[in-house]
């Protein structure tokens, strides 16, 4: 996404093809298009309402994107029914709406029907309907959108590129900047990379959780592994005379591990609920979300299982196969 500032937006807006055009010359440009924003900005609240509309029903308003014929097919958004903007076509006064906002004007067969922009006093038809799209953060539901053809009203491009090619065509780019207009301040940033800035306090959390879990299971298990060496100590003499009687190392593991376990059964049982509650409450704080499949907390039982016999049969082994006759004479 590039963004240009000062005289050059001017001359932008004085030649709208400049440098479509001049982009366009390189190979390894696939699609440059025009808006006036980008996904995840700010968008402008206007009043499009039908045009005929006896009862002077108030519609509430919906929110507006300028963009040249360019722009569905560098974002690859899908037209449902209707046809793209096109310079065929005297396009100046048309509008493309999306699913949410032929909902929301209550419209039948939108198609051709017309619309009055009474912010900007602007008479138009509907020439196409798309896709319900996220031009926000999933922390919003999609909201009614109408695009209204209007390169000159616009400061942003998008420019479609050949993924290996990045580098070098960005320095293409910034030399055709530098040598249509010199001294012009220009600024890019990678489409990918904006989207995942609107996730970076769930990301940031992320990192935190996972750092803060990594070293909770550390503990758990050094604390498992002290309880474990403390009871198999309380209970040598115990162990010595089943060994003596005929206890197998089965058995004797068994013993051991079959308390710690219940420990861990019980700690599940207090974790799967809290777990669930907060992650629920987290999830609400976006507008599409998951639902919590059960198959995770078996997973997570499973592991702490995993970990806790794997912690318990190791040490237990240690005790289990000690020469009974020494543990009693320690005894």
């Amino acid at each position: 996404v590039a963004k240009f500032y000062g005289k050059f937006k001017k001359k932008l807006e004085l030649s709208a093809d400049l440098l479509k055009n001049e982009f366009l010359k390189n190979p390894d440009i696939l699609t440059v298009a025009r808006t006036s924003n980008i996904i995840g900005d700010g968008l402008s609240i206007e009043q499009i309402w039908p045009t005929n509309n006896p009862e002077e029903k108030e519609y509430g308003p919906v929110k507006v994107i300028r963009v040249d014929e360019d722009y569905l097919t560098a974002l690859n958004i899908k037209l449902k029914e209707g046809r793209n903007f096109s310079r065929s076509f005297n396009d100046s006064t048309s509008f493309i709406l999306n699913e949410k906002a032929v909902e929301a004007l209550e419209l039948q067969d939108p198609i051709n029907k017309s619309l009055t922009n009474h912010i900007m006093n602007k008479r138009g038809n509907i020439i196409g309907v798309i896709k319900n799209y996220n031009f926000e953060s999933l922390h919003h539901q999609i909201e009614p959108l109408v695009l209204e053809y209007n390169p000159q009203q616009t400061t942003n491009i998008f420019i479609k590129i050949k993924g290996d090619k990045t580098i070098k065509t960005v320095d293409f780019i910034r030399a055709k900047i530098k040598e249509i207009s010199p001294g012009t301040l220009f600024s890019y940033s990678f489409l990918d990379e904006k989207i995942s800035r609107l996730y970076q306090k769930e990301s940031n959390m992320g990192s935190v959780l996972f750092a803060f879990t990594t070293l909770g299971i550390i503990i758990s298990c050094l604390g498992l592994l002290g309880l474990i060496a403390y009871t198999s100590e309380m209970r040598t003499k115990e162990i010595g005379i089943r060994k003596i009687i005929g206890a197998s190392i089965k058995n004797l593991v068994s013993l051991l591990s079959k308390d710690i376990l219940l420990l861990v059964l019980i700690g599940n049982s207090i974790a799967w609920p809290l777990s669930w509650y907060l992650i629920n409450k987290w999830l609400d704080n976006f507008a599409y979300k998951i639902s919590i499949p059960w198959w995770i907390f078996g997973s997570s039982m499973l592991m702490t299982l995993s970990i806790a016999l794997f912690t318990v049969i190791w040490h237990c082994l240690k005790t289990a196969l000690a020469n009974p006759v020494n543990s009693l004479r320690n005894e």
